[in-house]
């Protein structure tokens, strides 16, 4: 997990994690945040199971925002080169 966390610099990080997931426990994703130079992220959701965070459209359209975001902030898009709208079928 070291090395995995150190080769994603300079890209951004974004953790997703339920605290109640019963398959990958939430310090997994704590540990990676912590080995992770910046710029990283985590957000631990107190609410759901392993598959809760792809399955939520509240999570989905904070991850677009994070997105949109963060490429904006590397200097790699304008706001207007970004759409912020979920597809129904995401």
């Amino acid at each position: 997990m070291h090395r995995a966390a150190q080769r994603i610099t300079p890209r951004p990080l974004l953790l997703v994690h339920c605290e109640s997931d019963e398959v990958v426990p939430a310090h997994v994703s704590q540990r990676i945040y912590d080995e992770a130079a910046e710029p990283k992220t985590l957000w631990l959701l107190p609410e759901g199971d392993h598959r809760f965070a792809q399955h939520d459209p509240a999570t989905d359209a904070r991850m677009l925002k994070w997105v949109s975001e963060s490429r904006m902030s590397s200097g790699n898009l304008t706001s207007a080169d970004i759409s912020t709208d979920v597809p129904e079928d995401f």
